[in-house]
């Protein structure tokens, strides 16, 4: 009954593999190909680079930074086509152009007529991600899952299929369960979080939300680690106190980030809490929304 039972798996198994490989080389067959009369979606995020221009002077405003930037570098006269602008921290503004030729224009235009007054940086295109949960298969592993994940869910992806699989790992309570984490582009990535699950294999594998942002914990500021840190005097995580926290001796908890918070925009966040309290700190949380927010918007 056992030896039949084996077989029986078996054979089901590589049936299995057969139908996939056949499904996945007709998909490959049938998919258009970019012939460079109509451009993939994963190509046209990539041709929507954006630009942050960042006043040397740390209290200026976003507004004012638009509006010299408006005064110096005129769109209509420059030629350049803007795609959409986004306040940043500190009075900075980015800004996504329609093609990466104006990316260059503006940059250039800027930096001659305003380059001792600011800084100009490209910024790198960014893919949400997002973590996978309840694999069974053993056979799938890093190498093989987007395969999986993309023909088995091809009416979630947008445009050209792009899915990067970070890592494969096993559930703390449950060894035999297995949970991925993935990289997509924004379109698709909102699909996936819609639909609430993706097949893989023969499991539903339930989906969330695994955007993040570095947190140093040198300054204690967002988007960089300790190592890529620029500041040069620190800032206690715990107690806001200009020294490390290995060096902290307070028993007081207070947020550095929840503090500039609150006397920046006049409200009462809670500080009674270390910037590494994510569930507490609504800096992180506001931090977090707004990173979301930029990386997925696509308009």
């Amino acid at each position: 009954m056992s030896e039949s039972f084996e077989n029986f798996k078996r054979e089901l198994v590589s049936n299995f593999s057969a139908r996939f490989d056949e499904l996945r080389s007709s998909f490959l067959q049938q998919s258009p190909k970019n012939d460079g009369g109509v451009t993939s979606y994963a190509n046209a995020i990539k041709q929507l680079p954006s630009i942050i221009l960042q006043p040397k002077d740390e209290n200026q405003s976003t507004a004012e930074t638009k509006s010299e930037i408006l005064r110096n570098v005129d769109p209509l006269k420059t030629g350049v086509s803007i795609k959409n602008t986004k306040s940043a921290r500190n009075g900075s503004l980015i800004i996504r152009c329609e093609k990466p030729d104006d990316t260059e224009k503006i940059s250039k235009f800027t930096n001659d007529t305003l380059g001792e007054k600011y800084t100009i940086k490209q910024l790198p295109v960014i893919n949400p991600r997002i973590r996978v949960v309840g694999i069974t298969n053993r056979d799938i592993t890093v190498n093989n899952l987007s395969d999986y994940i993309i023909h088995q869910n091809d009416s979630l992806f947008i445009g050209e299929p792009y899915c990067k699989v970070e890592k494969v790992v096993p559930l703390r309570k449950d060894p035999k369960r297995f949970q991925a984490t993935i990289e997509v582009n924004a379109a698709t990535y909102s699909n996936i979080i819609r639909n609430g699950y993706l097949i893989v294999g023969y499991d539903d594998c339930m989906v969330y939300d695994a955007i993040d942002i570095k947190l140093c914990f040198h300054c204690c500021g967002y988007h960089h680690y300790q190592k890529q840190c620029s500041k040069k005097l620190p800032i206690c995580p715990k107690c806001s106190g200009s020294h490390n926290a290995v060096n902290c001796t307070s028993d007081v908890l207070q947020c550095v980030n929840c503090t500039l918070l609150n006397k920046k925009h006049n409200v009462e966040l809670a500080t009674d809490h270390a910037v590494w309290d994510f569930n507490k700190c609504e800096a992180y949380k506001k931090a977090k929304t707004d990173f979301k927010s930029n990386i997925l918007s696509i308009k």
